[in-house]
């Protein structure tokens, strides 16, 4: 039996933190989706099953508490990283609160 790759959604505005993350886990033997945004990355959930969801915070639109809130609402376990280049006290409880398995 062949093992299957780890599936990762990276969630993140910029375009080149995407493709660094990408480059990355690629090479590490990963299968990586992107999402530019909180409404494409429900929509990647919605239709492909993923092992991890890497979390940028602050996006235009949705933040990415406000995708991990209504994330679980349909994958209440699903792992959740999130990365942040603005940490806060406040952000960190929430995230705290929804359940995610690490913030960076």
């Amino acid at each position: 039996m062949v093992a299957m790759s780890k599936r990762v959604l990276v969630v993140d505005d910029e375009d080149v933190v995407c493709k660094s993350y990408e480059r990355v886990l690629t090479n590490a033997g990963f299968d990586v989706d992107k999402a530019h945004n909180g409404q494409e990355a429900l929509e990647h959930v919605r239709t492909d099953e993923y092992d991890v969801m890497l979390a940028d915070l602050k996006m235009p639109g949705m933040s990415g508490l406000e995708v991990i809130s209504k994330l679980r609402e349909t994958h209440p376990q699903m792992p959740v990283v999130v990365i942040t280049g603005f940490p806060s006290e406040d952000t960190l409880q929430e995230a705290a609160r929804l359940g995610v398995t690490d913030y960076l």
